[in-house]
């Protein structure tokens, strides 16, 4: 690295980038995977950031740069367009909110009941979607978050069937979320 005038980044999180996953006392921990770069590169960006990621589906964490803190982002703010998502449909309560909403007595012109009962379909549909598909976003955050926790805790048996149990719950979820896509 000295030869290439190269600097090691440093980095967030468990100090291993690989784990063999092996029960103890055969498990194998090391950090093979680092962010490097020139003066010049790091003159550009001072504030970037590596983080190791856990992985569930590899033996290797992914490394994460960001060039800027997630505190100086722009954030810009848009209304977004409703999007019916596909994977509503798997939910017979899709079904029941879009019926309620249909359903309600509004105005007596057709083009006002038709435009009300679209945005009643609209927000319920989006209120239903913040109850059922917010909360496992979060689980699969927390899940990620135990499994990191674990990956970087002594693998005993317990540990190690922690962590398969972790990894199927997070394949199913993944399951679900490569449908909103």
């Amino acid at each position: 690295m000295a030869e290439c005038n190269l600097n090691n980044i440093g980095f967030q999180g468990t100090k291993y980038t690989r784990c063999n996953r092996r029960q103890a006392p055969g498990t194998v921990r090391a950090r093979l995977d680092r962010a490097c770069a020139n003066p010049t590169w790091l003159e550009k960006y001072p504030d970037a950031t590596v983080t190791h990621r856990a992985n569930y589906n590899s033996d290797h964490r992914m490394l994460l740069m960001e060039l800027t803190p997630r505190d100086k982002r722009n954030k810009i703010i848009k209304k977004s367009h409703f999007r019916f998502e596909a994977r509503w449909l798997q939910s017979e309560e899709c079904k029941r909110v879009v019926e309620a909403a249909w359903s309600r007595m509004v105005d007596r012109d057709a083009h006002i009941r038709l435009w009300k009962k679209i945005q009643d379909c609209r927000v319920g549909l989006l209120q239903w979607n913040r109850v059922e598909f917010e909360q496992p976003r979060r689980e699969i955050k927390q899940l990620e978050e135990r499994y990191a926790h674990l990956e970087g805790s002594e693998l005993d048996a317990t540990t190690h069937q922690e962590m398969m149990n972790i990894k199927a719950r997070l394949a199913e979820n993944e399951v679900r979320e490569m449908l909103r896509w």
